[in-house]
């Protein structure tokens, strides 16, 4: 098959573009990266509070070490 349709990487059509869009992957309305973002800083605050409760409880160290090895 030749021809010059979409690949789909636009999120727009199809097969990649119809699997992107079914995983809520698709569209141009910066939604997805709004919630990314929402997602990251989610992810750092639980990050934070986790270090600070580790260090309260001296196991920071512990972990650091840990991760390491």
């Amino acid at each position: 098959m030749g021809g010059g349709g979409s690949d789909g990487s636009d999120g727009g059509g199809g097969g990649l573009g119809s699997v992107k869009n079914a995983l809520g992957m698709g569209g141009d309305d910066g939604t997805d990266r709004e919630r990314i973002d929402a997602a990251e800083r989610l992810t750092q605050r639980y990050a934070d509070a986790l270090q600070e409760r580790l260090e309260e409880r001296g196991k920071w160290d512990d972990v650091r070490a840990s991760a390491k090895s």
